[in-house]
């Protein structure tokens, strides 16, 4: 964790977890946002804040995915393979001991920067 990082924070507040996860952030010197308040706004707060942590509940997360899979079915064909290529090469920098920042700046200006 470093000042660089960013948590968006979009659990109730005085939900625990969060609480916990402020509290570390503010201690380690780097970002909290928080969330608009409706779930179907989130969205747009993930694009704007570019959070580097997220704590949440199975549902947010199976909307966020949903999301990005329905993204990924409306490009063609060509540039799905080369998405999942490149989602596969990052995967394999990271699971060397990479940070996600550091895996593949190149995968990142390609693919990952609407995700």
């Amino acid at each position: 964790m470093t000042h660089d990082d960013v948590y968006l924070s979009f659990l109730p507040l005085a939900h625990i977890l969060d609480r916990a996860n402020e509290e570390y952030f503010f201690r380690k010197g780097a970002s909290v946002g928080y969330y608009h308040g409706d779930l179907n706004a989130l969205r747009d707060d993930i694009q704007e804040l570019k959070p580097t942590f997220l704590a949440g509940v199975p549902r947010v997360f199976e909307r966020i995915h949903e999301g990005i899979r329905k993204a990924l079915q409306e490009l063609n064909p060509r540039r799905r393979l080369i998405f999942y290529a490149l989602y596969k090469y990052k995967l394999a920098w990271m699971n060397r001991g990479y940070s996600h920042s550091k895996a593949s700046r190149m995968a990142d200006f390609i693919a990952f920067k609407k995700v």
